[in-house]
Formats: structure tokens, sequence, C-alpha cells
């Protein structure tokens, strides 16, 4: 194992690791609270992809062996002086205390041992090899760093480690629980933050639903909207009208994202030379901001698309002089109407896809806790599902990975929009072997993906009318939905 430093946004790696922990809990009614101290710098330097592991493998154990109660994330820090370069160095203290079983005190010196796996009469039931905390050791070891254990058998534990990272920048992460508690839905639902009726913006994906999802949630900023499903179009489009940004795709058939952009760049004379695009992206690996920031993107943001995110970006890169803020009273009297709006549809249909294996309240956070919109999205989900099949099917026996990859890319973003968990997973990994071109992984895993998919469809059509069309949506030609100018 090897220690690869990049820099990077500690606010991404807490929330990548609090949402993936979230819903882990919430599947056994377990609480999960946060607490990440607000002055912490969010740019460090690091093995993020270590740092990330490392807290995942404590979180998880925590759930694991919780089956009551809460599990809690506390992240703080302590300033240590300077490298030898003269970058300050932050001490990141990472707390992971948990309600369940607890260690007794003569099985703690075991705990990091390889493959040990202490009590295990009272664990026979919990899976895993023991060799989850010995790695973890060994790479805060790796990094400088350490982890130390609290614990009181049949109370609970608390792990702490420490790991040591240079600090690029002294911007704060925030406050990160508010933040997380609404991109979770559950606080007040979506609502703009701000409003540019003469700013234009380009959105590029060849996923209709990603295109759903970005138009809805600018709606009601009254932006001007164009949006492309291909690179070609993009091209044509940005050739004729100057935007003040573009959210581009970076994964499309026949002209990705990358090339779509050098072309619009190569085009000296055209009215985007200077337009900053940002790259939309399922790619959350850490180092990916860096990858894409040196092809030229100006920033990038990853699917499923978070709507608070998304306007911060758009408020960073539209001129200020385009940019209206929207009042606290206007939110205010929003926000009122939509909890009389949610107290009037408190009963829901949702139980079924619940019983389905679909996280609805993940999906409704997607849909920035807006019922009406999350309903839409599963209605494009069901819509096309045959033909889907039937080119996954196509490229399969053709051997044709390249387009296959393109396709379960698609279904595993827009299954996770949704909130199902099942078949994203499975076409995320299917995703890996038709990129490395392993057909024989691929054939042998599809048929899983696709009892999955038609498992999430079956559950799909008991609560969606597949007759409804929404008021303000129409389809072109070539079936690209739209959203038409509101009265």
């Amino acid at each position: 194992m090897d220690i690869v430093e990049v820099e990077y946004q500690l606010s991404s790696v807490i929330n990548d690791v609090s949402n993936m922990i979230f819903f882990k809990a919430r599947e056994k009614n377990l609480d999960f609270v946060t607490e990440v101290e607000e002055d912490l710098p969010d740019h460090l330097f690091g093995d993020v992809v270590r740092v990330r592991q490392v807290i995942t493998n404590i979180l998880n154990n925590a759930v694991k062996y919780t089956d009551e109660g809460s599990v809690s994330l506390k992240i703080s820090g302590r300033r240590e002086g300077t490298d030898a370069s003269g970058k300050p160095v932050l001490q990141l203290i990472v707390a992971v205390k948990d309600t369940g079983i607890g260690i007794a005190q003569e099985n703690l010196s075991k705990l990091f041992g390889k493959f040990e796996r202490v009590d295990l009469e009272k664990n026979s039931t919990k899976e895993g090899t023991g060799l989850g905390l010995a790695i973890t050791k060994m790479l805060l070891t790796m990094m400088g760093g350490d982890v130390k254990v609290e614990s009181a058998y049949g109370v609970g534990s608390t792990f702490t480690i420490r790991i040591p990272q240079k600090v690029m920048s002294e911007e704060p992460v925030g406050n990160f629980k508010e933040k997380f508690e609404k991109s979770l839905g559950e606080k007040k639902p979506y609502h703009e933050s701000f409003r540019a009726p003469d700013a234009r913006i380009l959105i590029v994906d060849d996923t209709k639903m990603n295109l759903i999802v970005v138009t809805e949630f600018l709606r009601d900023t009254q932006l001007q909207l164009d949006t492309a499903t291909s690179g070609k179009e993009a091209i044509e489009l940005a050739d004729k009208n100057h935007y003040d940004v573009i959210l581009m795709d970076q994964r499309m058939p026949e002209m990705d994202g990358e090339e779509t952009f050098r072309e619009i760049k190569r085009h000296k004379d055209g009215p985007n030379i200077d337009t900053p695009v940002i790259c939309l992206t399922a790619d959350a690996v850490v180092g990916a901001r860096e990858r894409y920031l040196s092809k030229g993107f100006h920033d990038y943001l990853t699917k499923p698309i978070d709507s608070t995110y998304l306007e911060m970006m758009l408020k960073k890169y539209i001129p200020q002089e385009k940019i209206e803020l929207v009042t606290r009273e206007e939110e205010t009297d929003h926000n009122k109407g939509q909890e009389e709006k949610e107290q009037e549809n408190l009963v829901s249909p949702f139980q079924i896809l619940e019983s389905s294996g679909i996280h609805t309240d993940k999906g409704l956070a997607n849909c920035g806790g807006d019922d009406e919109f999350y309903r839409s999205i599963l209605l494009e989900y069901v819509k096309g599902a045959d033909e889907k099949k039937k080119d996954l099917n196509k490229f399969l026996t053709s051997g044709d990975m390249q387009n296959y990859g393109i396709l379960i890319h698609s279904l595993k973003s827009t299954s996770a929009m949704i909130g199902a968990d099942a078949p994203s997973k499975l076409a995320q990994q299917l995703e890996a072997g038709a990129n490395n071109g392993d057909h024989e992984y691929v054939a042998s895993h599809h048929e899983a993906f696709l009892k999955e998919y038609d498992k999430v469809l079956h559950a799909l059509e008991k609560v969606v009318d597949q007759r409804e069309a929404s008021d303000d949506m129409d389809f072109d030609e070539n079936g690209v939905m739209e959203f038409s100018p509101e009265e």
C-alpha cells in the first residue's frame, strides 16, 4: 500500500462518508449525529483516499456492532506548527462514538490484530473478515497518525483517530451539520437562494433525467436555460449563443465532455471563449476535482446533483451584477406554503417503494425534498426502461463494451438519484467491467442487474401512473424532455 498525497476538500470527504453512513444507520433505526468544528480549514493536503478509507472503516464498524441507539461523528483539529516547506500542519482528530455492544478490557489489545474478531459468540451474526481495523491502523501509521479506543462492555465505544495533514488554505469548512441536514431534506424544502433573469446558461447531458433534475432545481431562479443532449448539439448552441456558465456532463457517447469543452474553446472568435465551464460527473473519487481543473474546467459538481451546491456554484461564476439574492421574507413565505402542502400529503404511497428496497428519503433529498418533483423523476425513470434493457442486451450480445459502459453508467446515476441502491451498485460494478473490456464479467453479472432493475420498475409501476405528464413539460421530435416557459 502506498500513500499518495493530493490537495483535497475536507468538506467533500465528510459529506461522502456522512451520506453513506446516514443511510446505513437509518436501515437499523439508528440515529446518526455529526459535529464538525466550523473553523476547520477545508483545503488540506494528504492522501484523501486513505483518509476517507480509515474514517469509513471506523464508522462502518460502529454501525455494524450497534443495534440500537446512535452513532456519532465528531471532527476537530489541532494546529501543530509547520512542515519543512513552511505549510501549516493540522492534526485532524476524528472521533466515532457508538452505543453498541462495547469491548471488554481484556480484548482491547486484540482489536488491531490481523483477522482478530473479539467476542465471537456475541458477534456470530456479524459479517466481516476482521481485517478492517488492522488495515486502518496500518494506514494511519503510514500517514503518521494513530488510533485510540475507549470502551465499556455493553455500553459502547469511542474510536479516536489522529491524522496529520497540511493546510493549503484557511477557508473554513463552515456549518457542516446544517448543510448536511439540509441536503438530506430533513430541514426546510428546497427554495432558490437567488434569481438571475438576465443570465443564460447551457446544460449538457446525454441523460434526459439529469437535464430534468437540473432544470427543475433552477426553475425558480428565472435563469434562461438551454439544454443539449450531446456534444455536437452543445457546440452548435455555443457557436450561436453567449452563456454565462456552461454545465457539461463528462461522460457522453460519441463526444465526451472533455472533447466538447475543447472544441468550444477552440473557436477563438466564438461567444463562449471566456465562459466558465463546470464539469458534471459521477466521479466522486478524491483527486477528481484536481484532474478536471487540470483539463481546463473551471470547477466540477458530482451527480446526483445537490441543489444547494449547484446554486453555490452558479452564484460563484455568474456575473455578480446579474445576481438578485432572495430575501429572508420571501424564503419564509415560501417555506410556510411548503409546510402546509406537506401536512396535506402525510399519507404517501412511497411505502410500496420502501418495501421494494427504494430509499425514498434519499430520493426525495436528491429532489430537494419536493414530493411532486420526485414523482416526476420516478415517472421519467420508468419511461424508456424497455428500450434501455433492449439496448443493454444488444450491446452485450455484440460485445460493444464501450456503449454498454456508457448506458450502464447512466442507469447507475439515475438509480442512485431515485434511491434505488441495489441496481445502482450492480450497475457500478458492470460499468467497471465494461470499462476494463471484461466481457466475461459483464455477461455473468448482467442478469443480476436486470433482476434488480425489474424489481424497481415493478414497484414504480404500482405508484406512478405512466399516463401522467407534467403540465410544464413537452417532448420535441427527438424525444428529449424540455421545459416550457411559465405563463
